[in-house]
Order: C-alpha cells, then structure tokens, then sequence
C-alpha cells in the first residue's frame, strides 16, 4: 500500500509542477497582452492630444476668419453708405447744373433783349 501512495504522491507532484508551468505561461502571456494594451492605449492618447489640438487649432483660426469676415463686412457696409452718398451728391450736382444752365441760357438771352434795346436807343 505504501508504493501506491509513493506512486499518488509523485502523480500529484508532476500534476502540480504542469499546473506552475501553465500559471507561469499564462503570466507571461498575460503581461505581454498588458504591455501591448498600453502601449496601444499610449498611441490612441498620442492620436487622440493631437485630433484635439487640431481640432483646437482649427477653432482658433475659424476665430479669426470670423473676426477677418465681420472687418470685411463692416467695410462693404461703409462702401455702399459712400456709393449712396456719391449718388446723392452726383444727382444734387445734376440739379445745380441743370438751374446754372437754366440761369446762363435766361441771363444770355436778357442781355440779348437788352441789347437790343440798347441798339434802339
């Protein structure tokens, strides 16, 4: 009875050494799927800081081409106020030309008349 003890024994003995050896591959494999999970996850954080200042970035310059718009606008508001007022002063001109010439023509034609009583006397 005492060999077949010796024999369960030695059994139990190789069976747990097979168990440590699986436990230590196991391990093993385990940190290394670690290792790889962070430095995978290292990269995306790369990735993901630099989307985010681009993103960042792309905000800011959209700012700016905002702010470039509105100058542009506010500029285009004062070109068309100066083009209506152009208009005005060009019509008013007309105007005051139109009364000169008016005023030329009448005064030309009284000194015709004038003349010509002038000439009578």
């Amino acid at each position: 009875g005492m060999s077949r003890l010796k024999l369960d024994l030695s059994n139990k003995e190789s069976e747990n050494a097979k168990l440590r050896k699986r436990i230590e591959q196991i391990e093993k494999s385990t940190s290394l799927k670690l290792q790889n999970a962070e430095e995978r996850l290292l990269k995306v954080r790369g990735e993901l800081k630099s989307a985010s200042d681009e993103a960042y970035n792309l905000k800011e310059e959209k700012k700016e081409m905002q702010i470039e718009l509105d100058n542009m606008r506010s500029l285009m508001d004062i070109a068309e106020e100066s083009v209506g007022e152009l208009k005005l002063l060009k019509q008013e001109n007309e105007k005051l030309n139109d009364s000169l010439k008016l005023q030329h023509e009448q005064d030309s034609h009284d000194n015709v008349g004038n003349q010509f009583t002038n000439d009578m006397e």
